[in-house]
């Protein structure tokens, strides 16, 4: 296969990425071809720091991990930062090792049979929808948007009142993205278990992972929260990401099945297009560089994409404490553009 493109091609991926990520398409795209350690961090860092501007000045980790060799690390990657939505993927984990472990009998089972206290107040729709399809956000649960516009107060059981929200769609419909949908999970996992679901994680994936005193934020009922309010370091990232590029393992022991993790990060539906048009259980699926990929995302810059063909995991950490940041699509182009092109040839 040949190490170059034809010009035309370079053209498309600058006009894509300059749309994606907001760079100057001179700017984003790298010669393609196999970089040595020294070019790939100077692809990186030009990436990064944007000509002098500030788009990507949030980020405070990056590491580039190619088979357990760390070929680019920059800022603090032992600093512990809201993973925003990346909290998603690590509850999907979770419940994927409860049902391993047979707590949960399957990914056919229904809201109502999984929390039967609430079946009778649920709307119809949402008694009948699997928790796979609550997994790919294609359970018709109300959106971000809706729960914003009628948020739960401090007293509020938020279960219950994600609940009562009328359904976005009928369960099975399309993908609608829904942090109200993770947080349902926390509440099958929490029920299946009998346990908080940081106590669970503590014993069944964080401790052999070497995830020390982690943080996570909890609903007024004591559940942690389903979407977001996990805090981790980039180092703490990366060893989710090996974990799934290894098929389930860590050093020699498994945690999650290899048949959950397939299943798990190959796409299920359809997100509507754009640079991860798939979407597996609480992972982004698309390709990078024609590779394909899988994704674990935040708001503000959090990310942990991993490539198999390239043996690749690629983790950013960003502190959006004191402004938004870029948004992680820029990170996923930069692993898209910069760094998968750099380790070896297209996919295609």
């Amino acid at each position: 296969m040949s190490r170059t493109r034809r010009p035309g091609r370079l053209l498309v991926l600058a006009a894509v990425l300059a749309v994606l990520v907001g760079c100057s398409a001179s700017a984003a795209v790298r010669p393609v071809g196999r970089a040595g350690p020294g070019d790939l961090a100077a692809r990186i860092d030009e990436f990064l720091d944007d000509g002098g501007g500030a788009r990507h000045d949030h980020v405070r980790a990056v590491i580039v991990d190619v088979g357990g060799e760390r070929r680019y690390v920059r800022g603090e990657p032992a600093s512990r930062g809201a993973a925003r939505s990346v909290t998603k993927t690590v509850m999907a984990t979770l419940v994927g090792i409860a049902i391993d472990r047979g707590q949960i009998r399957g990914v056919q089972q229904t809201l109502g049979e999984l929390l039967p206290e609430h079946a009778p107040t649920m709307p119809a729709p949402l008694r009948t929808a699997t928790l796979q399809q609550v997994l790919t956000m294609s359970a018709g649960i109300a959106t971000d948007d809706a729960l914003a516009a009628r948020k739960p107060t401090a007293t509020d059981d938020w279960v219950a009142h994600a609940l009562a929200l009328a359904p976005r769609s009928p369960p099975g419909a399309r993908f609608a993205y829904s942090t109200t949908g993770s947080h349902l999970l926390s509440a099958v996992l929490t029920r299946a278990t009998g346990r908080p679901p940081l106590d669970y994680a503590r014993e069944v994936l964080f401790t052999p992972l070497g995830i020390t005193g982690p943080t996570w934020d909890a609903d007024p009922q004591g559940r942690q929260k389903g979407g977001t309010g996990l805090a981790l370091s980039a180092e703490e990232m990366l060893a989710i990401g090996r974990l799934h590029l290894a098929g389930g393992t860590h050093d020699g022991e498994r945690l999650v099945s290899a048949g959950w993790v397939a299943e798990s990060t190959r796409a299920h539906v359809d997100t509507g297009g754009g640079q991860l048009p798939g979407y597996g259980y609480q992972w982004w699926v698309g390709t990078a560089d024609g590779h394909p990929a899988f994704v674990a995302a935040g708001f503000g810059g959090q990310l942990i994409e991993v490539v198999p063909d390239l043996d690749l995991v690629v983790v950013v950490r960003s502190d959006v404490t004191n402004g938004p940041g870029a948004p992680p699509q820029d990170y996923a182009g930069m692993v898209d553009t910069v760094i998968a092109p750099a380790l070896g040839t297209g996919g295609s």
